[in-house]
């Protein structure tokens, strides 16, 4: 079987699009997206050297393969998004849950206030987010507990010695009274920072990693390299959502591989329309549709909607793949 499905991938053609790989029984069970499809697939019925073990799990299930092509890589990116969520294929995890997005709550009622995970917006709280990928939204959580001296306690106990306290990794709200406006400006301070208005957090552990580097502690430094991939995903997510929610018109060149460009036009990372030109030049028809769509902003996404923002707010900050022009509104 695996012979024969690796004779199939070789008739399949070097283009962007999506693969569905499917059981003995015709069900789903993964999808994939490639912007060469022949080379892609081809991939998983070579040698299994260096294969994980879900992907040679996978591929003893494969029975049979279906492909659809598409004009751009970014139309693969959203396509295979689309039928993740439809499918729910058994071996796409990550776009797989519904559930996945969360959020960062603080109280500022509370007596031991601390950032927390939040799977849901309750009445309580200030919310932040949503984020995806929960392992590494509670490493920057823990991050940012440390840093602003939150407790780990569950309630104030008055006790001596507390460790957290000693070794200056909490404020003590049991071994001292915390001034009120001490704490409230921890608080704003880290606000602040969850809005993306400064980035003394980032900094404070790039300067640790520094220091564990040039002390030759390569473990520590390394530990400290993941906490800043933490903390640098909290930006990119927020500034994504904020993006995708503004005001901002524009058009989207995307190369395509047979010749030609597609143009995406855009009102934050919402599609408006999509034309097919021949030079990237902005030519008056495409200035006009874009003046004359009313499609009004939105005002928050659900959470199926947001791999779609995350996918188009990515592939625009990623200039070498596509080139992208805005107009401000009172330009239009």
């Amino acid at each position: 079987m695996k012979q024969t499905l690796k004779e199939k991938a070789k008739t399949l053609p070097d283009l962007p699009g999506v693969y569905l790989m499917k059981d003995s029984e015709g069900t789903v069970i993964y999808v994939g997206k490639s912007k060469q499809l022949r080379r892609r697939v081809s991939s998983y019925f070579g040698s299994d050297k260096g294969q994980s073990s879900k992907v040679k799990k996978l591929v003893r299930h494969i029975k049979s393969i279906e492909y659809e092509v598409v004009d751009t890589e970014l139309d693969a990116l959203l396509r295979e998004c689309t039928l993740i969520k439809e499918l729910k294929p058994i071996y796409n995890r990550l776009l797989k849950e519904d559930k996945k997005y969360c959020y960062i709550v603080v109280n500022k009622e509370e007596a031991l206030p601390r950032a927390r995970l939040a799977y849901e917006k309750g009445k309580e709280g200030i919310y932040f987010g949503p984020y995806d990928r929960k392992q590494s939204l509670e490493e920057a959580i823990e991050a940012i507990n440390l840093y602003y001296g939150w407790p780990t306690c569950k309630e104030v106990v008055e006790k001596e010695g507390c460790l957290s306290f000693l070794r200056g990794r909490c404020l003590g709200f049991c071994e001292q009274e915390v001034a009120r406006q001490v704490l409230a400006s921890h608080l704003q301070d880290m606000f602040d920072f969850l809005r993306g208005k400064h980035q003394k957090v980032l900094n404070f552990y790039k300067m640790k990693m520094e220091k564990a580097a040039n002390q030759l502690e390569f473990e520590e430094a390394a530990q400290y390299r993941n906490i800043i991939g933490s903390l640098k995903a909290l930006n990119f997510k927020k500034e994504a959502i904020a993006y995708g929610l503004s005001r901002q018109k524009g058009l989207l060149f995307v190369p395509k591989p047979l010749g030609g460009i597609k143009v995406y036009g855009l009102l934050g990372t919402t599609i408006l329309f999509t034309e097919h030109v021949f030079r990237k030049e902005v030519t008056s028809f495409l200035r006009e549709k874009l003046q004359q769509n009313t499609t009004k902003p939105r005002k928050q996404f659900t959470k199926q909607e947001i791999d779609e923002v995350y996918i188009i707010y990515s592939y625009l900050r990623n200039t070498d793949k596509c080139t992208y022009i805005s107009w401000k509104e009172k330009e239009l």
